[in-house]
């Protein structure tokens, strides 16, 4: 009786919700992740191909160990410091999905559902790491972990980099930072074949709330649930789709994959290269703005002409917070340039920002909005569970549901504990001002043993310890 009334709520649920993915309709054909919608029967979404670092036709990886030298600038007023910047960058392959394996999907989910819609899996976020085992000085061997969230994700050199509503991107380059240190231990290794790095990542989606059905559990509250979808149902932004990979570099065959630049004044015009970066859409600060428009304006050295090249941020493609502007014709790099932001709202209002200067030759603009204009606030939050709630034969977990305002909107983000994972770090941002509420659920079996009430978080750690 119970499984008939989910059953009717799930489909009653799936006419009531915006289009989103249905969390328990995970399927896989032909080694491909599907997901039913959770409003419209008949569309379903595919995940990605696993990812892959790029090789050219000899098989050499597109990897690049790049160790550059600033010795100072007259520009810059600061002709005798020197200083240092390490990156690794990688060229990330997604491998497109076949039409053939498309066509064999669409038939098999054809024998259920009729006029089927297969559509890419709605992606909103990427996280990555770059996973470096190295040895120190002591012969300790430990894993150093280097993440895009906290640092940049760059596009792609093409517009082939970029996610469209019909197919997912198809390259993307990743760039890591290192420290002096790091990148000695790692350049040493890479000769000696020492080492096996790792990239790992993960795809978020956002999908139906899994406590939503956890509830239903008696026919009496069946009315509730039905009369609580009419209103505004909460997402959760989850991860869809994860996986790692190891990345084998021979520098003894390819010794080009380790360079040393020297950046200074020496530099051609020509190759003036602008750094543009903005955090409003990786970071969710702003959830009103769609599209955020940057404008950069320099001097050619041939004419003295105005030369203006723009690069767009948009909100469907969060991931991607840095471009890179390459002027076309020589420009001077002696002087600042100038820029001009323009903003589109989600409402589809336009806002055009007066023309501003770089600070100094600069060749980083951040146009990321400044904390003073930010009606919202960042908070990160340590989790920890007592472990004598678990059952050590892994027959229970615990699901906790934190909630808060963004944007005036009501947010959502689940956690699942269990034996083998009893604390976490979580951060999000949320209204000013505005409180942050969690429930949580004890569950055996895959049955709800128990339900707390909406509490407040009252500081940054919480400690949960059911008796």
């Amino acid at each position: 009786m119970l499984k008939k009334i989910l059953i009717i709520v799930l489909i009653f649920f799936g006419y009531l919700a915006k289009a989103q993915v249905d969390t328990y309709s995970r399927q896989i054909i032909d080694s491909i992740i599907i997901y039913k919608d959770s409003k419209h029967s008949n569309i379903f979404y595919y995940a990605p191909e696993k990812l892959q670092l790029s090789l050219d036709k000899s098989g050499k990886p597109d990897f690049q160990l790049l160790k550059m030298r600033y010795v100072g600038t007259n520009c810059s007023n600061d002709v005798n410091e020197s200083r240092t910047t390490n990156l690794v960058k990688l060229r990330i392959k997604m491998p497109v999905i076949s039409t053939e394996k498309l066509k064999h999907i669409r038939a098999e989910l054809h024998k259920t559902v009729r006029q089927v819609k297969l559509k890419p899996l709605p992606i909103n976020k990427i996280t990555s790491e770059l996973l470096i085992p190295m040895k120190d000085v002591t012969d300790t061997t430990k894993v150093v972990k280097k993440s895009i969230g906290k640092t940049r994700a760059s596009s792609a050199d093409s517009k082939e980099g970029l996610s469209t509503g019909k197919s997912f991107w198809t390259e993307r380059i990743f760039t890591f930072s290192l420290t002096d240190n790091e990148t000695i231990l790692l350049e040493n290794q890479l000769k000696n074949r020492e080492l096996a790095l790792s990239f790992s990542y993960s795809f978020y989606a956002d999908t139906t709330d899994p406590m939503q059905y956890a509830e239903i559990k008696t026919v009496d509250n069946l009315k509730e649930k039905i009369e609580d979808s009419k209103k505004e149902q909460t997402l959760i932004n989850r991860v869809i789709f994860s996986d790692a990979f190891a990345i084998t570099i021979d520098l003894q065959k390819w010794t080009e994959l380790v360079k040393e630049v020297d950046v200074n004044e020496s530099m051609p015009p020509v190759y003036a290269a602008i750094e543009v970066r903005c955090y409003d859409f990786y970071e969710n600060l702003r959830p009103d703005l769609y599209l955020k428009i940057v404008e950069v304006s320099g001097i050619s050295i041939s004419d003295d002409k105005e030369i203006t090249q723009s690069i767009k941020f948009y909100k469907k493609q969060p991931d991607i917070n840095t471009h890179f502007i390459h002027f076309p014709y020589a420009i001077y790099i002696g002087t600042p340039l100038k820029y001009r932001i323009t903003e589109i709202k989600t409402d589809g209002l336009k806002m055009v920002g007066d023309w501003q200067t770089t600070e100094s030759c600069s060749s980083l603009i951040d146009v990321t909005t400044k904390a003073d204009k930010l009606t919202f606030e960042n908070v990160t939050y340590e989790i920890e569970i007592n472990p004598e709630m678990f059952d050590k034969k892994g027959n229970n977990k615990l699901l906790l549901k934190i909630s808060y305002r963004l944007n005036g909107k009501t947010e959502g983000k689940l956690l699942e504990f269990d034996a083998t994972k009893t604390s976490l770090e979580t951060d999000f941002y949320h209204d000013l001002n505005s409180d942050v509420q969690y429930q949580y659920e004890l569950l055996e079996l895959d049955t709800v043993v128990y339900k707390s009430d909406l509490l407040k978080m009252i500081d940054s750690y919480l400690y949960l310890n059911h008796e």
